[in-house]
């Protein structure tokens, strides 16, 4: 792998690493539910497994929240698998739920 991938995994990995963290926190009571997920909101939709009707945040790409999803499962990053499940927006642990865009959202690139 090139440096500038290295860096790039590395990055990426220590983001999915903090929402590990988060998943902890909440588990421990340490942040609540409902403050995490305003304060993420973006983020759960953006990277959504199972999307919702509703979701307006489309831009990122179903090709690319796919591979999102096959390097977090992959991967066996259980915690954020169960953290976006707390949010209806990823399925149970040990479950492949990726479910693409419903075909009236459009995706602005």
């Amino acid at each position: 792998m090139q440096p500038e991938g290295r860096a790039v995994r590395s990055a990426f990995d220590g983001f999915l690493k903090w929402l590990e963290r988060i998943e902890v926190l909440i588990g421990n009571d340490v942040i609540s539910v409902g403050g995490f997920g305003e304060l993420f909101s973006y983020g759960l939709v953006l990277l959504t497994e199972i999307p919702g009707n509703e979701d307006k945040i489309v831009h990122l790409g179903d090709a690319e929240r796919q591979a999102v999803w096959d390097y977090i499962r992959g991967y066996e990053y259980n915690l954020i698998v169960r953290l976006f499940a707390r949010y209806g927006r990823a399925g149970p642990v040990g479950i492949k739920s990726f479910k693409p865009r419903p075909a009236t959202a459009s995706t602005v690139k």
